[in-house]
């Protein structure tokens, strides 16, 4: 009966970790796509950004 209960505690354990590893598998693919879908430049800095095309915007 020890041998079961231990076996099924590492089971249990096992399929604990395959939940939690899809499940930040998930996230990050659901982030990657965000990313895809905003059209925006993932590289954009200050050094880059037109302050002239947006005037209210400081440089300061």
């Amino acid at each position: 009966m020890r041998n079961e209960l231990r076996s099924c505690y590492q089971g249990a354990e096992a399929a604990t970790c395959q939940a939690e590893h899809e499940i930040g598998e998930s996230g990050c693919r659901g982030i990657e796509r965000q990313l895809v879908d905003v059209w925006a430049p993932t590289r954009k800095t200050f050094g880059r950004f037109d302050f002239d095309a947006v005037p209210m915007i400081s440089k300061a």
